[in-house]
């Protein structure tokens, strides 16, 4: 089974789609037994989408640091990952 260090490590496989099956099922199962590995990859998923988004626009100053606001204050309102 996997360890949530290496869920984080291989987040970005996993995304895009680079596993194996069997590497697949192994990350998926684990994501179905640990709640903060969900969050985790819920979180990057997000980030990923949010930063793409941003980067195809140009924003004005204040928008972009209302932005930056927001995900700090939702950012320190997350759990920290548990420490295997």
């Amino acid at each position: 089974m996997l360890t949530c260090k290496k869920i984080v490590e291989q987040s970005s496989e996993y995304r895009e789609g680079n596993m194996t099956l069997a590497q697949r099922l192994n990350f998926k199962l684990h994501l179905y037994m640990c709640l903060h590995c969900r969050r985790y990859l819920k979180h990057f998923e997000t980030t990923i989408t949010v930063a793409s988004q941003c980067a195809k626009k140009s924003l004005p100053d204040a928008e972009a640091e209302q932005i930056s606001s927001q995900c700090k204050q939702r950012s320190s309102a997350i759990e920290p990952l548990k420490k295997d």
